[in-house]
C-alpha cells in the first residue's frame, strides 16, 4: 500500500518538483491536500499517527505539540 499524501501513491520511484528550495537539502514532491495556517504539517502527522492507533491529540500545530501530546497520553496509560 502507498503513501495516500503523494500525488501517485503507488508509483516505485518519486521525483522532486524542479522548483526553488529554501537550501539544496530541501526537496518537494507532488501531493494531494494542502496546508494553511489552522492545518499544518504537524497537524497531518497528528492524522496518520491516530490512524495508526497511537493515541495523539485533535489539534497538534507545533511539532513540540505533537510531542507533548504524545506524552501526555502515554503517560495516562501507567
Amino acid at each position: 500500500m502507498g503513501c495516500r499524501s503523494f500525488a501517485d501513491p503507488e508509483a516505485k520511484t518519486r521525483e522532486p518538483l524542479q522548483t526553488p528550495h529554501f537550501t539544496k537539502k530541501y526537496l518537494f514532491f507532488p501531493t494531494v491536500g494542502h496546508f494553511n495556517l489552522f492545518r499544518t504539517f504537524n497537524t497531518g502527522i497528528g492524522q496518520v499517527l491516530r490512524e495508526a492507533g497511537s493515541p495523539v491529540g485533535l489539534w497538534v500545530p507545533l511539532p513540540v505539540s505533537v510531542t507533548l501530546s504524545h506524552r501526555g497520553f502515554l503517560s495516562l496509560d501507567g
